[in-house]
């Protein structure tokens, strides 16, 4: 052990652990994680416990350390200090390989499935005798039926191919994999993320039938209704440690949201667009920017593109206007035609009474469009620091880099930015090393940065903690106020009324409703 580790074990204090050998469990004592010598723990002191036949929520604020105990449970990070043990028993693994061969596995957000595989060969890559299985095409296919069968997997066709499957399918299908190589425990980071509705509630139901069958699971997740509505315990992490361990069933999301932020959480309450605009670090040139923007207009007539099939719509600057269905329900394919990201098959697209033809994303940023998808490993360069991630957008806008401000004016704008929605991390480092939710937070600070006429966001608080989310929705307002327009298209209901002003409801492809929010709307508004 280093000289750290030895400094970080004495000053932990004395904590409760599992007692005896035999004890059923997972988890981990005393630990302590830290990436460099020179950079602050990351984890301190933390013990905490997974059993079988449960599901222990686990949350906190982007950067808390949850996805640092993820990666030490399954030993892709080695601990500073303390141990991680199973039954009872230290653990002593080089990798997670070896916590596989232990029982012990971890599905992240990003899915290591295979696209162009079917749904039986992805789950055929669990099994630990694939071999056997691959020389017996007939047994192969009748172990697939079983283990879907007791995944509550009926619903998919084995032979289906994944690419063609939405994002919670295939995550299923992951999680089933996992099953396939007899995981006693598993480890899930954010499982739903992006998730609705029936894709939301088959997960559910695989996780519950996963717990009743026995095994383990440890479930980090943002959103505390859903965590209180499937785990029977919550453990809530803040700066690195476990600050306290509650029942769900005697827990609220007010309680949980306190003790993740340290304060207090704001859940859901909506604020009027009356928003003061703030934004000087978008000038242009160092210069201050003004107070508003020219007021915009969007013109939509009969699009089809992808699954949206003949939207029709109007807005205008000054407005967030929400696009909300369920997954695959047209929504987000209106958007991406409207931002040039998708292909238009036919109908027409007016932007302040022209032709809206946006051929690429350096031609949409000097039309004054800002596009942010909800996929951000396409709109980060992992190995670029949060400072040069802030300026892309300001780099394919202008046509001579020399007109950019200079590396010091960039870096004291990204500090303000950046503190201000609360990006916490080495941001002065490869963003590739940032937690997913404050890499979430660059993504939307480089939009407020450009300060566009129309800013088209899809999920714009997906990963992000409640405290950051107020801040996200409550920077989106003030945009909006200064005389933008901006789209939202999301699966969250609570985020739909919180921030926009109207929504269009869409369902198989087409608007099935438009919607004036305010002070009194509902989810029950949204849904009939």
């Amino acid at each position: 052990m280093s000289e750290a580790g030895e400094n970080a074990s004495a000053r932990a204090g004395p904590v409760d652990r599992p007692q005896g050998e035999g004890v059923q469990g997972f988890g981990c004592r005393q630990l302590w994680v830290r990436y460099a010598v020179d950079l602050p723990f990351v984890l301190e002191d933390v013990t905490l416990r997974v059993v079988p036949g449960e599901i222990l929520g686990l949350v906190g604020h982007n950067g808390a350390g949850k996805s640092t105990l993820l990666g030490a449970l399954a030993a892709a990070l080695r601990p500073t200090a303390g141990e991680v043990l199973l039954d009872g028993r230290a653990v002593d693994a080089s990798g997670p390989t070896d916590m596989l061969a232990l029982g012990v596995s971890c599905v992240y957000q990003e899915l290591a499935t295979i696209p162009s595989m079917s749904v039986g060969d992805n789950i055929l890559l669990g099994f630990p005798d694939r071999g056997v299985l691959v020389r017996s095409p007939r047994l192969a296919r009748r172990r697939v039926a079983e283990l879907m069968d007791r995944c509550g997997m009926e619903d998919l066709q084995a032979d289906a191919r994944l690419a063609e499957l939405s994002f919670g399918d295939r995550q299923r299908v992951e999680i089933a994999r996992t099953v396939a190589r007899d995981a006693r425990y598993v480890l899930l980071d954010e499982p739903t993320a992006g998730l609705r509705g029936p894709s939301r509630e088959r997960l559910f139901e695989m996780l519950r039938s996963l717990a009743a069958d026995g095994r383990g699971l440890l479930m980090v997740n943002h959103h505390i209704s859903e965590v209180l509505e499937l785990c029977s315990r919550v453990a809530v992490l803040r700066d690195g440690r476990l600050v306290d361990e509650l029942s769900a069933a005697q827990a609220d999301e007010v309680t949980v949201g306190r003790l993740m932020v340290g304060g207090e959480a704001t859940l859901g309450h909506r604020q009027p667009g009356s928003a003061k605009a703030t934004g000087w670090w978008a000038g242009r040139d160092g210069q201050p920017a003004t107070s508003s923007l020219p007021k915009c207009s969007l013109r939509c007539s009969d699009l089809v593109a992808g699954t949206a099939q003949g939207v029709s719509f109007e807005a205008v600057g000054g407005r967030v206007v929400g696009f909300y269905g369920l997954e695959g329900a047209g929504q987000v394919d209106t958007l991406r035609a409207v931002g040039g990201s998708a292909p238009l098959a036919s109908g027409s697209l007016e932007f302040d009474g022209h032709e809206l033809s946006l051929r690429n994303p350096q031609a949409a940023l000097r039309a004054g469009v800002v596009s942010i998808s909800g996929d951000r490993s396409r709109m980060l360069v992992g190995g670029l620091n949060g400072p040069d991630n802030l300026f892309l957008g300001e780099v394919g806008r202008r046509r001579l880099l020399c007109l950019l401000p200079r590396e010091k004016r960039r870096e004291a704008t990204a500090r303000e930015l950046f503190d201000q929605l609360g990006v916490r991390g080495q941001w002065d480092g490869p963003v590739a090393g940032l937690s997913g939710g404050n890499q979430q937070k660059v993504v939307i600070a480089r939009a407020l940065l450009l300060r566009p006429r129309l800013l088209l966001l899809e999920e714009p608080t997906l990963g992000v903690d409640i405290g950051v989310r107020s801040v996200i929705l409550a920077k989106i307002r003030e945009l909006a106020a200064e005389g933008a327009l901006v789209c939202v298209a999301s699966t969250d209901e609570q985020e739909i009324l919180d921030v926009c002003d109207e929504v269009q409801v869409f369902a198989g492809g087409r608007i099935v409703g438009s919607l004036e929010l305010g002070r009194g709307a509902s989810r029950f508004d949204l849904r009939r």
